[in-house]
């Protein structure tokens, strides 16, 4: 049986290939770390941080390796969209010593035509290949499980070359089996290239590689180098130690990610057609001589309300919200954080950024004469409304925040988090070089037009909120904030969520003299609105509305309710 440390890396260099299974790493993440709530019990408190802590420490290696890996992807290497790619194929397939299959998923059936009972030795092989197999298969007790038993060139039911490999694997309370991966492939020399200066590999190391990844054993390098297998087999773990490969399957995995398709090169601010947003952009230079986006929606000549928007969903606004916001006579200014859209990065820890961000809103305010404003927090952007309290008191006349995303450490219950919520936090919060990898590949995914299959991770925990993501115009709408927080890469989301999950509601935050509204869904899955009332029991300034039926994406289901609140046009 496959561990589950196995199927985690696995996942994770499947991600580098392939961004469509983001899924199933969230999964086999969420599953080996066994993530939980921090607990308020003294006696519990730190825990679960040092188990992610531990359980991902021999791992860090896999996902800083995993993170280079698709910057290479995201800048392209010359050339490497005319070699030959290498792809790994997602199989389930355990064969016995006798070289009866055991058990065969159905991509393993549909591939290769292979059911529980069969015999191996049905592949579409060469018949030398075949018998040295059958052999292999029965002296694989004495193999070692980490190495590749054998490497078999076949061709599937489609006609397509191919490569069987088989490792050792013991099922728990069974037999020693073989499991096979089906590997696609061909040796690129530019991305071998590519491997070799990464990891600064010697011509001997780079042999083995080659080697392995055409399908030969370590003692067929030998034979063929005219080497001892010890020989071999030291340099093969010089290889290893180099690449953080745990198995030669694992450096299969690593060289067919490296050898996939370039895509396009950096990220630019230029949303998809599809992706729509109202709001109006202008450009405002900041004292330190960086430069700002603010969108603007609205009435022009309205009542200020400064909106800060979540980590992922952006400042875009759909029609009938800027329509709305005409008629109640609101003016929506939208200052984009640093690294966000075009808004210039700065170099700024975790802990700095919230008053870096306020610093920045003022200079924004002042450069459009406004001396005060009413404060929208939206989801993640809470933690900033709150900042901008602290440290703008007398421009902050009172501070609304609409589907807040409390502090892990703090609040929020991980065990009833739809799971791409949880492990996003999770990881900002424990395993930082996890995070990287996580957030690349929901940008692939959202580069490759496959941003459906994000929201639904992000935002499908609650029916009310499947139904509001399939809306053109709210999909339109988180299209154009998701490609903000990616325009200039990842760093700025990894820094915006990791002070989203700080301790901002703590502290100061009790003692301010502003005025704070919670505006919460009922069927919020990330944060019950029963956190939300416990926090406002904390605080006489604070206060709670909360909307019977409303999710995480309250502001597109309740539109005309939310501005009618921060507008002071309802009591709530």
């Amino acid at each position: 049986m496959t561990s589950g440390r196995d199927r985690l890396v696995d996942s994770l260099y499947s991600v580098v290939e392939n961004p469509d299974h983001l899924g199933v790493l969230f999964e086999n993440l969420s599953g080996y770390c066994q993530f939980s709530a921090p607990s308020k019990d003294a006696k519990m408190a730190g825990t679960p941080s040092r188990t992610i802590k531990r359980v991902l420490e021999n791992l860090k290696i896999h996902f800083d390796r995993a993170s280079s890996l698709m910057d290479l992807a995201g800048r392209g290497v010359e050339g490497m969209t005319h070699e030959p790619s290498m792809a790994s194929v997602e199989i389930d397939l355990l064969v016995g010593a006798d070289g009866r299959v055991v058990s065969a998923n159905t991509d393993a059936t549909a591939q290769l035509a292979l059911r529980a009972g069969d015999r191996i030795f049905a592949l579409n092989a060469e018949a030398g290949d075949l018998a040295r197999l059958r052999v292999k298969l029965r002296s694989m007790s004495g193999c070692r499980r980490d190495e590749i038993l054998m490497a078999v060139p076949a061709y599937d039911c489609f006609g397509k070359r191919c490569l069987l490999a088989f490792t050792p694997v013991q099922i728990a309370d069974g037999p020693l089996c073989a499991r096979v991966s089906k590997i696609e492939l061909d040796w690129s020399a530019v991305a071998g290239g590519a491997i070799s200066r990464t990891f600064g590999l010697t011509d001997i190391e780079l042999g083995i590689l080659r080697a392995i990844c055409q399908g030969h054993t370590l003692a067929d390098h030998a034979r063929e180098r005219n080497r001892s297998l010890a020989t071999v087999r030291t340099q093969a773990k010089l290889l290893f130690e180099k690449t953080g490969a745990h198995s030669q399957v694992e450096l299969v995995r690593m060289f067919a990610a490296f050898s996939q398709k370039s895509t396009a090169g950096p990220i630019d601010f230029v949303p998809p057609r599809s992706a729509q947003t109202c709001s109006r952009r202008t450009m405002i230079d900041l004292p330190d001589g960086r430069t700002a986006q603010v969108d603007m929606a609205g009435s022009p000549h309205g009542t200020p309300v400064l909106f800060l928007h979540g980590v992922l969903s952006g400042t875009g606004i759909p029609e009938q919200m800027d329509l709305y916001l005409k008629q109640t006579g609101i003016r929506l200014i939208a200052p984009l954080r640093p690294g966000f859209g075009q808004s210039t990065n700065v170099g700024c820890e975790p802990n700095l950024f919230a008053e870096t961000y306020v610093s920045d809103i003022a200079a924004i305010l002042d450069r459009l004469s406004i001396d005060e404003v009413r404060v929208l927090g939206h989801r993640t952007g809470a933690a900033y409304a709150i900042a901008c309290a602290e440290f703008l008191p007398s421009r902050v006349s009172r501070v609304f925040i609409v589907s807040a995303t409390l502090p892990h450490s703090s609040a929020t219950a991980v065990h009833d988090n739809p799971s791409w919520q949880s492990m996003f936090a999770q990881t900002a919060l424990y395993a930082p070089s996890a995070l990287t990898v996580l957030a690349k590949g929901a940008a692939q995914l959202a580069h490759a037009q496959r941003l459906d299959r994000v929201l639904t991770g992000l935002y499908g925990g609650a029916e009310v909120d499947a139904d509001t993501i399939v809306r053109p115009e709210i999909f339109r709408t988180l299209e154009y904030g998701f490609h903000a927080a990616f325009a200039q890469g990842t760093l700025g989301y990894e820094r915006d969520l990791r002070v989203a999950v700080g301790d901002w509601c703590d502290g100061h935050f009790l003692e301010a003299s502003n005025d704070v509204t919670f505006i919460h869904g009922s069927c919020d899955p990330v944060t019950s609105p029963d956190l939300i009332r416990q926090l406002c029991s904390s605080g006489g300034h604070l206060d709670l509305t909360c909307v019977q039926g409303a999710g995480q994406l309250l502001l597109y289901q309740h539109t005309p309710l939310v501005l009618d609140i921060v507008g002071g046009r309802s009591l709530h």
